[in-house]
């Protein structure tokens, strides 16, 4: 998101966390990976827009997270 956001990006989902409004996690794990993000199979295209392909087991405290970062 710092490097490959778009100004509006950055505003509407980076403001609010440097503001401590929102709280987020990343979401790493995988069913073969565990937390070895060199084995992360996850992947996203761009056309026609972002879309996220892949499948994550849990995320320590996602639940009480506004935002997950893949």
């Amino acid at each position: 998101m710092v490097v490959f956001g778009t100004p509006e990006q950055k505003e509407r989902m980076l403001t609010p966390l440097i503001q401590g409004t929102d709280r987020a996690c990343f979401g790493v794990t995988e069913p073969d990976a565990g937390l070895d993000t060199t084995s992360i199979k996850t992947f996203a295209t761009k056309v026609p827009a972002v879309t996220g392909d892949g499948r994550k087991i849990w995320t320590s405290s996602g639940r009480w997270r506004t935002r997950l970062f893949c």
